[in-house]
């Protein structure tokens, strides 16, 4: 089952179509000819001085606001997670 099918995660675009939408093609670390022995860690552009300011790790930064955009759960499952969360009662702040 995949994770990405719409039952767990939310749709990645929730407006948008293939029509109307700019396309940026990312090929994977995989599939890059010849492969580099360092790959470094890259942030948008346009992001990347206001990024650097704000955070002293801008790539990671990044990635995990990318990560909890494509990690949005379903309604349902948002419900169902607040409902145990009150059912174990946590309190702040949690660690770990």
């Amino acid at each position: 089952m995949s994770l990405f099918n719409n039952k767990i995660f939310l749709k990645i675009f929730l407006v948008c179509n293939y029509e109307t939408a700019d396309l940026v093609n990312i090929s994977l670390i995989n599939n890059t000819h010849p492969r580099k022995d360092f790959m470094p860690m890259a942030i948008p552009e346009d992001l990347s001085e206001r990024l650097i300011h704000l955070h002293g790790h801008p790539f990671v930064w990044f990635m995990g606001q990318l990560i909890k955009y494509l990690l949005r759960p379903q309604p349902w499952l948002s419900k169902f997670m607040e409902k145990k969360y009150e059912a174990i009662k946590f309190q702040t702040p949690i660690v770990g």
